[in-house]
């Protein structure tokens, strides 16, 4: 498949760890790891599965390979402006961890990494509609690389440690930590923050932080705990833990949401009890809470077309908007029992609530 068949990606919107000052200008770069391509905007995942021939289509031409400044080739050039050269792509290896590229840098190229003033690279691939990646066709200087296990410039060639210490130092922030914590007072943090047993809004901003970290968009736990699941393969001691941290969140959060609609129940029910609405009483408060918090709405409907007791002890009627007409609150529960009874007889065992909403759907 020829190139012109194939969709291109520029890889840049992450930050890398910061080299070591005073680490030599490297002859050789990073260009993709192997395997299932995770990126931090989402694209992807791109499938690198033939490592040797995306090195012989991407050099087939037989000319080098540029290297600019963040894809000014492909963004800037089309409109005229200058993308010049800042190295040149000379060969590439299949290693272990993936596609090493040798690089010739010239001296613009080389000033600005003794500066330290760049500290990514970002390849150009090409894809076909599967995400298979064929070629790579240029590659930039970047300070934001979108590719995740991608070894930084001037920085040991451990991937799982660049991708660990990079996850450390944003959860740190995140923590209110020194960038410089380790992964043993990050998760210290992380426990403590449990212990808190934050508000229902805490929990899900906290949720909602962890995903940003892990490049998630929303909060989702689903799509956290499986981005966090995904990322273990990169990482060692840290990934485990924050899997551990999101399930909890998770659950908490659950809690609480739960422990909202049952409180809101509580306050309807309670409060038409005291509203002297007939039929409403402690014997049956239990059955029209659980009633409300599978279904707000129609349970309000349906209580506010109870009677409510005057002052004078008579009952005053409400207008019913339920197949119920004219019926008043003891005649809805005794109605109810007789459906429930009549289920019953028939085998089928169902709850108040459920006879509650039969009868208000006209049910006999």
């Amino acid at each position: 498949m020829s190139d012109t068949a194939l969709s291109h990606a520029l890889m840049a919107s992450q930050s890398l760890p910061i080299p070591s000052a005073g680490t030599a200008v490297p002859d050789w770069v990073h260009l993709l790891p192997l395997g299932a391509v995770q990126t931090v905007d989402n694209r992807g995942p791109y499938l690198v599965e033939n490592a040797e021939a995306i090195i012989a289509a991407s050099m087939s031409e037989g000319v080098d390979l540029l290297i600019d400044l963040d894809h000014a080739t492909d963004k800037l050039a089309p409109q005229g402006w200058p993308a010049p050269a800042h190295g040149w792509i000379k060969e590439m290896q299949s290693r272990e961890d993936g596609i090493w590229g040798r690089v010739e840098w010239n001296k613009a190229g080389r000033a600005l990494l003794e500066d330290r003033a760049y500290r990514g690279i970002s390849p150009v691939i090409y894809h076909d509609t599967e995400n298979r990646v064929h070629s790579i066709g240029r590659a930039s200087l970047v300070n934001r690389p979108n590719i995740r296990g991608i070894a930084a410039l001037n920085a040991a060639t451990d991937t799982k440690k660049d991708a660990r210490m990079t996850l450390t130092q944003r959860l740190a922030k995140l923590l209110g930590l020194k960038a410089e914590a380790t992964d043993d007072e990050v998760w210290a943090a992380l426990e403590a923050k449990m212990a808190a047993k934050p508000e229902t809004a805490a929990a899900q901003s906290a949720l909602t932080d962890i995903g940003v970290a892990l490049g998630v968009e929303g909060d989702d736990p689903a799509a956290i705990l499986n981005a966090a699941k995904t990322l273990s393969s990169e990482t060692t001691t840290l990934v485990p833990s924050l899997q551990s941290q999101v399930t909890e969140l998770s659950t908490e959060l659950k809690g609480m949401k739960e422990a909202t609609r049952k409180k809101q129940a509580e306050d309807f029910i309670d409060g038409e009890i005291a509203n002297l609405r007939m039929g409403l009483n402690s014997a049956n408060r239990d059955e029209f809470i659980a009633m409300h918090m599978e279904n707000p709405d129609r349970t309000e409907k349906i209580v506010g077309g109870f009677a409510v007791m005057t002052a004078s002890g008579r009952p005053q009627a409400a207008k019913l908007t339920t197949s119920l007409n004219a019926a008043t609150s003891d005649e809805v529960s005794e109605k109810a029992a007789a459906y429930r009874a009549k289920m019953k007889a028939a085998g089928k065992d169902i709850s108040f609530t459920q006879a509650v909403l039969a009868v208000s759907e006209g049910k006999q």
